[in-house]
């Protein structure tokens, strides 16, 4: 939202020119659209820059030539009066949710009526710009008044916003069919996929236009009095009081050591990433999630059946995927625990049925959450850049990237529950209730009738004293999505175990998993090679490979490295890759601390790469020969591969000829293309070649390298070799 000062420095007060007018109204409708629309950032800031300075000079201007300020003030109210609206949909679930109902039933009204069925949610269907026009003409009509006001002229406005409206929806219809053959992607760089608001917004600036000229010739000279001022200035007040408050932090949660994670074992998978299976999906599905709890200090127990005596001792109940229904008995167990202060964490997949889906809604019924019969698939391949995150302790301190949501179900609300997190530019893919052999699954296209926008993904809500959270995908408690999503798993279990009346919670937790007491830290921060997406050029490869060698993975995305090395427990390894920005002098300090003391740092780069890479090698000694090597196996170990790969220099000879401390680990054509150099008590590995790393020349879910999988692991069980052998699954049952 734009600057509270911007939004009350409207342009210049000229009661009698409508030119003027219209103009500086003009510029303020724009920088709303921008705010309500998709659009990129730098749209946005080109937009709020423009407008400001426009409203800034005006007003200036008007101080000094003008005396009558009414039209400003009304400017001013529209605005503020639209900025409450806004403030009032993001902070409170009911409106939000009363805007959503709405919106639906008027584009599925529009759709019958014309034979063309669609669905559209807030954000798609354009109701924001509806209801700020709406208050436009609302308010205009209040100031442009006199004894004898016409009656029927603010009628006519608003019926001819809602006409407006509706041709918009029928006119979407048909420009989305046809969106490919008459060339429209080109405006996506500007909005989301299929987004046509820009014609909305032009025709209710029209009729806006056409009613403020009316009114002008109606009624003349727009007069503020004395209680139109303090009006004026109250709800200014009270917006930039609550745009204030909107912004303050909802309170920290850390992980609460000895609390009791109840997880309910209905037959689903729990293993982990293992020795000699590879290829990504064959490394488990939620075996790490109880195991990385523990390293938390949480104390996490598995269970067939869920009863009264179950869950007396515990604090967090988690239902992932549940392959049958709870008995009557078991469910009243459940609400039991949490209206005594109990946490219930809900998470299933899409399109389930006898599993996953009835069995959820059954646990769910007290919160008023239910999950659809459907895929909320995004328009593009993931959803961060169009996640709405609601003001919650669940999402402090968390970015889009991290919450690692990529395609479940959508979730159905009651005003009891409050939705978290909301997929923006996204449809509701049917289920098929004949494709059973593909768990469901509908055709994964945008058809017709589909809900289109503003698909609930995760709510919340409560019950007695107990807290109810359901998440609509599975992803991000998955084995390697961890390393990506750890941030929000941290806040989610603490917050659910915040009022939780657990009877046998033990500081500390069980004290016996020690399998991940090792960690390791792939750095996000500056400018990596890698993609944080589930492309061939992430590294979820080398994360299983990690877990493989006991080794908890994190993806520093919103912490410096020095921090990372404070706040990670056990870290044995930091990872570069190819880095564009370079380390700040604190970070090399700590860098080069953390290996004299016993560290192990990983670094991927070429001679292509930026200088920020070129000088971090060199940091350690390290240079590149410039000579493409390429896609090749080296002569030693034709296991392996490389992508693009170049030789390594020390100290401006061959790292073959091994200098003091440093071996060259793998060499092609006898050039050294991975080293290690010894320093103080740690070790550095250099690799000349930053695509090494990555799923496409590692691991991915198709396809694996065995040599270089093998490589990296040997690498990764040396560097974790302090840590104590691993325990069965027993341990933590």
């Amino acid at each position: 939202m734009p600057c509270p000062i911007l939004i009350l420095a409207y342009p210049r007060a000229e009661p009698y020119e409508q030119r003027n007018f219209m103009i500086s109204f003009f510029s303020v409708i724009a920088a709303a659209f921008g705010i309500v629309s998709s659009a990129p950032g730098y749209c946005l800031a080109l937009i709020a820059v423009l407008a400001g300075a426009y409203h800034i000079c005006a007003v200036c201007r008007g101080a000094f030539i003008r005396k009558n300020f009414s039209v400003l003030m009304l400017r001013g109210f529209i605005f503020s009066a639209f900025l409450l609206y806004m403030l009032m949909k993001k902070e409170l679930s009911c409106f939000y949710q009363a805007l959503s109902g709405f919106s639906l039933a008027f584009s599925g009204l529009v759709g019958t009526l014309t034979g063309r069925e669609v669905l559209m949610g807030v954000t798609y269907s354009g109701l924001d710009l509806v209801c700020l026009f709406l208050i436009a003409v609302a308010v205009t009509c209040v100031f442009y008044r006199k004894k004898t006001p016409s009656r029927y002229l603010p009628l006519s406005g608003f019926i001819g916003i809602f006409i407006i409206w509706g041709a918009y929806i029928l006119m979407w219809t048909i420009l989305a069919e046809n969106s490919i053959s008459l060339g429209l992607g080109f405006i996506e760089p500007i909005t989301g996929p299929l987004d046509y608001r820009a014609l909305l917004f032009a025709g209710l600036l029209g009729e806006y236009m056409f009613l403020y000229r009316k009114l002008c010739r109606e009624t003349g000279t727009a007069k503020a009095g004395s209680k139109a001022r303090m009006g004026t200035a109250a709800l200014a007040a009270l917006c930039l009081a609550l745009y204030l408050v909107s912004y303050i932090e909802p309170k920290a949660y850390e992980p609460i050591a000895g609390k009791r994670i109840i997880f309910w074992d209905s037959g689903i998978d729990f293993s982990i990433p293992e020795n000699g299976k590879y290829g990504l999906d064959n490394v488990g599905m939620f075996g790490f999630l109880p195991r990385y709890l523990e390293t938390k200090g949480y104390s996490c127990v598995m269970v067939d059946t869920v009863d009264d005596e179950v869950l007396e001792t515990a604090d967090v109940l988690a239902v992932i995927n549940p392959m049958s229904t709870p008995d009557a008995e078991s469910l009243e167990a459940i609400r039991s625990f949490i209206e005594r202060g109990g946490g219930l964490l809900a998470v299933g997949d899409h399109t389930g049925g006898e599993q996953i889906r009835l069995p959820l809604n059954a646990v769910l019924e007290p919160a008023g959450i239910s999950f659809n019969f459907d895929s909320a698939a995004p328009f593009k391949t993931l959803w961060p850049d169009e996640f709405v995150m609601r003001r919650s302790p669940v999402f402090n301190g968390i970015s889009g990237r991290q919450i690692q949501v990529v395609v479940g179900a959508s979730l159905e609300t009651s005003y009891s529950a409050r939705p978290l997190l909301i997929g923006r530019c996204g449809y509701s893919d049917a289920g098929d209730p004949e494709n059973a052999a593909n768990g469901f699954l509908g055709n994964m296209r945008f058809e017709r009738g589909e809900r289109v926008g503003d698909l609930i993904l995760a709510a919340e809500s409560s019950y007695g004293k107990g807290k109810i959270i359901a998440f609509g995908d599975t992803s991000f408690l998955q084995n390697i999505s961890i390393a990506y999503s750890y941030p929000l798993i941290n806040n989610l279990f603490a917050y659910l175990a915040e009022n939780s009346a657990g009877t046998n919670s033990v500081a500390g937790g069980n004290g016996n998993v020690t399998l991940y007491a090792a960690s390791c830290v792939i750095d996000a921060q500056h400018m990596p090679s890698f993609s944080i997406d589930k492309s061939g050029n992430a590294v979820d490869g080398f994360i299983a490979s990690s877990l493989r060698a006991g080794m908890t993975a994190y993806i520093s995305q919103g912490s410096s490295l020095s921090e990372m090395m404070e706040e990670t427990g056990g870290l044995r390894l930091i990872v570069l890759v190819e880095p564009a920005l370079a380390l700040s002098a604190e970070e090399k300090i700590s860098l080069n601390a953390f290996v004299e003391k016993g560290g192990f740092v990983m670094i991927f780069g070429t001679y292509k790469s930026p200088e920020a890479t070129k000088g971090l090698f060199s940091q350690f000694g390290f240079s590149f020969a410039n000579i493409p090597i390429g896609r090749v196996s080296p002569d030693t170990a034709p296991e392996m591969a490389f992508w693009n790969a170049c030789p390594l220099l020390y100290k401006e000879l061959p790292a073959a000829d091994k200098e003091a401390g440093v071996d060259s680990l793998i060499e092609i054509w006898g050039y050294s293309v991975i080293a290690r150099a010894d320093i103080g008590k740690g070790a550095i590995y250099v690799f000349g070649d930053a695509d090494f790393i990555k799923n496409k020349n590692l691991e991915s879910v198709d396809t694996y390298r065995k040599g270089n999988v093998d490589f990296i692991s040997g690498l990764l069980d040396e560097i974790a070799k302090d840590r104590e052998p691993a325990p069965g699954k027993e341990v933590w049952e």
